[in-house]
């Protein structure tokens, strides 16, 4: 069955503030059993909530993907363009949510050169 508007814009509100939360307390890891755990709150599948939440990449969130096997973590910040292998969790990243203006912090031209080329170098460097 299909998921209606009602029950994504909740799981995108319930997602957002969730991860906000999580950020402003310094937790910045959110496994998909807790992901999928916010979905089903809102009305949708676990499965239907694992690919809502990863199309919401580069509008809600942007992080570090954890794939289930031995495979290397993977930066997304837009909704990918292939089928992403299984994963586990992912780790928001602070530095994204305060360029967006999401999350309050020190503003890029605030962070000290060699943190700020780190993040420019990752956003040129995305695989997405």
């Amino acid at each position: 069955m299909d998921a209606t508007p009602q029950q994504l814009q909740q799981f995108k509100k319930d997602i957002k503030e969730e991860i906000l939360r999580r950020l402003q307390g310094e937790s910045s890891i959110m496994s998909r059993d807790e992901i999928e755990e916010i979905g089903v709150k809102a009305g949708l599948t676990k499965l239907r909530t694992a690919g809502i939440f990863i199309s919401l990449a580069g509008d809600v969130w942007a992080g570090h993907i954890f794939p289930t096997r031995e495979e290397k973590q993977f930066w997304l910040h837009s909704p990918p363009k292939e089928p992403l292998p299984r994963w586990t969790g992912v780790k928001l990243h602070r530095q994204w949510f305060q360029q967006k203006g999401m999350l309050s912090g020190p503003a890029l031209d605030k962070v000290r050169p060699i943190e700020r080329d780190a993040l420019t170098k990752r956003k040129n460097t995305s695989l997405v």
